[in-house]
């Protein structure tokens, strides 16, 4: 560790500025350039293994819409410390927006995450918001396989699902209490939990009005693509009517048959007063078996 002495001794001659992209005048003039960019005007912001990175690439094609430097850039969930400019440093500068271009990102963390939406509103308070929402019990078999060939789960997916509330319940709890704690147990685990979508939305609906959001069914994504993009692309602002060149659905696993009968029936009966509230609460049927 160096000491002061060392930070302020005269005996050694100045260094020169180093003027490349990672030197001091580098790191000035990207912090500078950052605060010209331009901010999303779209978040697609949940749920995860919902068709998130189907619909960004899809409306990527289109030809208002700027990608951000990567989809998810993950700014309000676990980046936060990062700052502003951080955030920034993502999106396009405005000379490099047409007139009628627009950017935005999708970090499918946000909508669980207990302090996203608040952050959200503090920044971007007329961003247009876009919510994918799965059947929940796919869902969760599809993240406990992501997981699983990610190297990060250990368990069974009779195990997993069991032992979820312990693995997470505290963990949530902290992040809750703590806005700078980030929980890759939370991330990783909550195969259950990300499908309380009627939480989730009550807490976004609390800082949002709700022409802001809009909330498409996973399912109506792949079954009727083009429609759900159209809607997608009235709701942000840009042309309907667009076909991409490439529309085929991105990351899309084939392992959710790999789950047993006796599992499926089991987050069915978790899912059924949970998928009720939502029903209730938006006033649509989702039709979920």
């Amino acid at each position: 560790m160096s000491t002061t002495a060392e930070h302020t001794s005269t005996s050694s001659p100045a260094r020169p500025a180093m003027r490349g992209p990672h030197g001091p005048l580098g790191i000035w003039k990207r912090w500078r350039e950052s605060r010209l960019r331009a901010m999303p005007s779209f978040l697609i912001m949940g749920t995860q293994k919902g068709g998130t990175t189907s619909l960004y690439r899809w409306l990527g094609q289109h030809p208002q819409m700027v990608e951000a430097a990567r989809k998810e850039v993950h700014y309000f969930d676990i980046n936060f410390s990062k700052g502003e400019n951080w955030y920034r440093s993502h999106f396009p500068l405005p000379r490099e927006l047409g007139a009628e271009q627009i950017t935005g990102e999708g970090s499918p963390y946000y909508m669980c995450h207990p302090h996203a939406p608040a952050r959200i509103a503090s920044l971007l308070p007329t961003v247009r918001l876009i919510v994918l929402l799965r059947n929940p019990v796919e869902r969760a078999i599809s993240h406990y396989f992501h997981s699983l060939r990610n190297g990060r789960e250990p368990l069974s997916i009779e195990q997993a699902m069991a032992q979820e509330a312990s693995r997470i319940d505290a963990e949530f709890a902290r992040m809750r209490r703590d806005g700078r704690y980030v929980s890759r147990a939370h991330r990783w685990y909550s195969y259950q939990a990300r499908g309380r979508y009627v939480e989730q939305l009550q807490g976004v609906l609390a800082h949002f009005p709700r022409e802001q959001l809009l909330i498409l069914k996973s399912e109506d994504l792949f079954a009727e693509p083009q429609r759900i993009l159209d809607q997608a692309c009235e709701h942000i602002g840009i042309r309907t009517g667009f076909r991409p060149a490439n529309m085929e659905a991105q990351l899309v696993g084939g392992y959710d048959q790999q789950a047993g009968d006796a599992v499926r029936s089991s987050l069915q009966r978790y899912f059924a007063p949970h998928n009720a509230a939502l029903a209730e609460f938006l006033k649509q049927d989702f039709a979920w078996a």
